[in-house]
């Protein structure tokens, strides 16, 4: 669903979620604790779903972009 909406992430939430397991196994988590992590993965961008498209495909930077 993230994805349908940002063309540009095509494929991320899987990779992440392939990625994160991989680092899963590699601490030796068990197989319940991968599958959570995988899951999981997906949901990172879930505040992505309340972003209204015309921000969230925005290419241009942020003018508040690296200022403190």
């Amino acid at each position: 669903m993230i994805e349908a909406r940002d063309p540009y992430t095509e494929g991320h939430c899987e990779r992440l979620a392939r990625y994160a397991a991989m680092l899963g196994d590699s601490l030796s988590l068990d197989s319940g604790q991968l599958d959570t992590l995988y899951r999981g993965a997906f949901l990172h961008d879930v505040g992505k779903i309340a972003i209204p498209d015309r921000v969230l495909l925005k290419r241009s930077r942020s003018p508040h972009a690296n200022t403190r």
